[in-house]
């Protein structure tokens, strides 16, 4: 298998642990769409809150879903809980990235799913579906934590357990993640793959021919 080429920002300031005076800072990224599943983030963090004062979740992009998940928002009462930043440029996006402890997406379908190496490498903990290529990405769970994309309080004990590591043990996931995927996922590491295909496509066809 070649995996899709990630264009992966330079090695910025590391983060260290996590702010022990607020609650997670979650992001979710994706286009607001079905099959991204993220009635399911809101559901598991409608869960997760009441136990961790100040934990917020920040949901950017755009979609046809977005309406609903507006709606059920306020249903499930996350009030100031929640923000919806809609489409963001790329300095705004940065900002968000660097303020949000975990990126958290559950899609139902996704074969690769860019956005989490991309995480990854700005020193998000990750947390995915444990299935298709999320799962694949955190190897098994192994650099990030999987839960059940359909079960919301599978993904309310995800962020606790994230939430309830030492500093120690968030730094050694951050650092592991970003280099695992940066060695897998990289122009450097997916391109001479691509050039064995392509010289190997252009034999056969001089043998053919």
């Amino acid at each position: 298998m070649v995996y899709p080429i990630v264009r992966f920002p330079a090695r910025g300031r590391s983060r260290a642990g996590l702010d022990r005076s607020r609650g997670l800072q979650i992001l979710a990224h994706a286009r607001l769409d079905a099959a991204k599943n993220l009635d399911h983030v809101l559901r598991g963090f409608a869960l997760y809150r009441p136990r961790a004062a100040g934990a917020q979740l920040h949901v950017v992009g755009i979609g046809d879903q977005a309406p609903k998940l507006r709606r059920l928002a306020r249903r499930l009462g996350l009030g100031q809980s929640i923000q919806f930043h809609g489409f963001l440029p790329v300095s705004e996006l940065e900002h968000v990235y660097s303020a949000c402890d975990v990126f958290a997406l559950t899609p139902l379908d996704e074969p690769f799913g860019m956005v989490f190496p991309e995480a990854a490498a700005r020193g998000l903990l990750l947390v995915g579906p444990n299935h298709a290529g999320p799962n694949e990405i955190l190897d098994g769970g192994r650099l990030g934590w999987t839960c059940d994309p359909f079960a919301p309080e599978s993904l309310a004990e995800t962020f606790e357990r994230v939430a309830a590591c030492s500093d120690a043990e968030i730094d050694a996931r951050r650092n592991k993640t970003d280099e695992s995927c940066r060695s897998r996922f990289s122009e450097a590491a997916i391109g001479p793959q691509l050039e064995r295909i392509v010289l190997g496509q252009r034999a056969r066809s001089l043998v053919n021919a």
